[in-house]
């Protein structure tokens, strides 16, 4: 199998171009990449300005997929990103960015959580910092300052998905997984 000759950012910048308003699947399946890997990069691209996120709403107690596509060049919103709530029903609240000096993939929404799916960026980015070291939930919510329940759920996710490898059971630890 070939490698692909652009980065996974460059991807899915040219599909929200080619497809806009296409929800993480769409996208991910035109591109030729996984849905959680298209899922992850555009919460980055959000973070960063770069992509905006419709949310899909709720009718009749089914939840519709968000819907994406680019920031328009010139907008006011390209490079200060607002952060919606994850799991808001209805019209989505929003808060100001991160304010300045903090961590631009780490936006906290108006109470202090994090949006969907950031947190394990956050995990990814530290195991792919120290690729040769394991660590356990406690470990790393220490380092990330954040809830040890919620880092040890969310490497039990990103484990069955393949981001990481659990390298020991008992006590657990976790490694980032080798590039494919």
């Amino acid at each position: 199998m070939a490698k692909p000759t652009q980065s996974p950012n460059e991807s899915i910048l040219e599909g929200l171009a080619r497809y806009p308003q296409a929800t993480a699947a769409e996208l991910a399946e035109a591109i030729g990449i996984g849905k959680s890997t298209a899922t992850r990069y555009l919460a980055v691209l959000e973070v960063e300005g770069k992509a905006v996120r419709t949310p899909g709403g709720w009718e009749d107690g089914k939840r519709f997929s968000d819907r994406w596509s680019l920031v328009p060049e010139g907008s006011e919103s390209a490079g200060t990103p607002t952060v919606t709530e994850a799991g808001a029903k209805g019209p989505s609240k929003s808060a100001p960015a991160a304010p300045a000096g903090a961590p631009a993939a780490t936006p906290p929404t108006a109470d202090g959580r994090l949006q969907k799916g950031v947190l394990a960026i956050m995990v990814l980015d530290h195991l792919a910092a120290h690729p040769k070291d394991s660590f356990g939930p406690s470990a790393l919510a220490k380092v990330l300052d954040r809830s040890g329940g919620a880092i040890s759920n969310a490497l039990a996710a990103m484990a069955v998905r393949g981001d990481v490898v659990l390298v020991s059971d008992k006590p657990r630890r976790y490694r980032i997984s080798s590039p494919k």
